[in-house]
């Protein structure tokens, strides 16, 4: 936990300077998305901080991985919009949040002591062929 927290807080960093840094013009087009994401860290930090999870309600225990998993999907589509150049797309946020899902299925599977090896291999097949089947049936549909 103190190794996800230290990323999570030097992400939360490396979001502020990037939001005030002078060459922002760059990012000029992702700056809603880095003030989402700013907003989401925030929340989710005090989440963290300020939650006992065991004495709170189910709804308030589940938000974290909510959120972790919009943190996740717009990270990943800073990333192919700003390192990879990609055009944004439907596409696009669909690869992201399909990417996002299973580090957030797994986090899950852990938190309830449930990750095993199985587990890891049946939700990354599971998710493989699922993929494949969204993947087939949007190009028939074109």
């Amino acid at each position: 936990m103190p190794s996800l927290l230290f990323l999570m807080l030097n992400l939360f960093y490396f979001l502020i300077v990037l939001v005030n840094n002078k060459f922002m013009n760059l990012f000029y087009r992702s700056k809603s998305r880095l003030y989402r994401l700013l907003i989401f860290f925030s929340i989710l930090l005090s989440l963290i901080f300020l939650i006992d999870p065991f004495n709170s309600v189910l709804i308030i225990n589940i938000v974290p991985f909510i959120l972790i998993f919009f943190i996740f999907r717009d990270v990943l589509i800073l990333f192919f919009e700003l390192v990879l150049r990609l055009k944004k797309s439907p596409v696009l946020h669909g690869l992201a949040s399909y990417l996002a899902f299973i580090p957030v299925l797994l986090l899950i599977l852990s938190s309830l002591n449930q990750l095993t090896i199985r587990d890891v291999l049946v939700s990354l097949s599971l998710l493989t062929i699922s993929g494949f089947y969204i993947s087939r049936a949007r190009f028939l549909s074109q």
